[in-house]
């Protein structure tokens, strides 16, 4: 769990993978070059690392490359999309799951 410091109420809801949403231009980082920096408001990138005061985001380009990764002051991120919104429920230890196996005929 993170410790929590001056803004424990952004950080109870924001998550690493979670995704943000910049709610201000930021500056690029990117060590590639031709990336699209500055990160207009609006941009959206995931959570890789939480600390009390910042967010490690990537961002990506619509086939999952990594454009830049970059600090994001908690202030200026909105979470739009919430890992644990999303994750699977949890089996309770009492429950059987079976899997049934097809076989192909041969040939």
């Amino acid at each position: 769990m993170h410790e929590m410091l001056d803004c424990p109420a952004i950080i109870e809801d924001m998550e690493e993978l979670d995704v943000i949403e910049l709610l201000s231009e930021l500056p690029s980082t990117s060590w590639r070059e031709g990336t699209s920096g500055p990160w207009r408001a609006g941009t959206t990138g995931t959570v890789l690392e939480l600390r009390p005061e910042w967010a490690l985001v990537e961002i990506c380009n619509d086939e999952g490359e990594t454009l830049d990764i970059i600090k994001v002051p908690l202030d200026q991120a909105n979470v739009v999309w919430s890992l644990k919104d999303h994750r699977a429920p949890e089996v309770p230890d009492d429950i059987t799951v079976r899997a049934a196996v097809t076989r192909s005929p041969r040939r």
